[in-house]
Formats: structure tokens, C-alpha cells, sequence
């Protein structure tokens, strides 16, 4: 999982217990799709966000700096399951 995060393993470092826990039986593809899908998420909620802030403003403002959440591995778990499911 830390590889598969790539370099932010600081950052969700008390985290990363929580999704191998969540992550039994997954393999580093499923894992690396997972991250895939948890930083799709993040952009789509850093989107929708600046969709916001750009209808309350004249002039557009630049997309905040984005950061996985925990609800995005959340949404991310809730749609990747490992290839030994399928």
C-alpha cells in the first residue's frame, strides 16, 4: 500500500493501518487501483468545489491545493474490489 501511494506515505501514515486493514486479500494491482479510484474522487470533489466557488465569484480562483481524503478511499473501497472477488 505505501508503494502504491507513492511517496505520501507520511501523510497517511496512521491511515495506512486503517485501509490494509479494509484491503485484506487485495494484491498490489488492486491497491494501485484503489489509490486510482481514491484520487479520481478527489478531484471530482476538488471540482465540484471550484465549480462553487467560481459561481460565487466575478473573476475564477484556482483550484485549492487537493489532498486525498479518508472519504475518498471510503468511495474508493465502496467501488474497487480485488481481482480474487471477481
Amino acid at each position: 500500500l505505501e508503494e502504491a501511494i507513492g511517496g505520501c506515505e507520511q501523510r497517511y501514515e496512521r491511515k495506512i493501518s486503517q485501509i490494509s486493514a479494509a484491503t485484506s486479500g487485495f494484491v498490489a494491482a488492486d491497491l494501485v487501483g484503489l489509490v486510482k479510484e481514491a484520487a479520481l474522487q478527489c478531484v471530482l470533489r476538488c471540482s465540484s468545489q471550484s465549480i462553487l466557488i467560481e459561481e460565487e465569484c466575478e473573476s475564477p480562483k484556482p483550484i485549492p491545493k487537493a489532498s486525498i481524503s479518508e472519504q475518498d478511499f471510503k468511495i474508493a473501497l465502496s467501488r474497487v474490489e480485488p481481482l480474487c472477488k471477481k
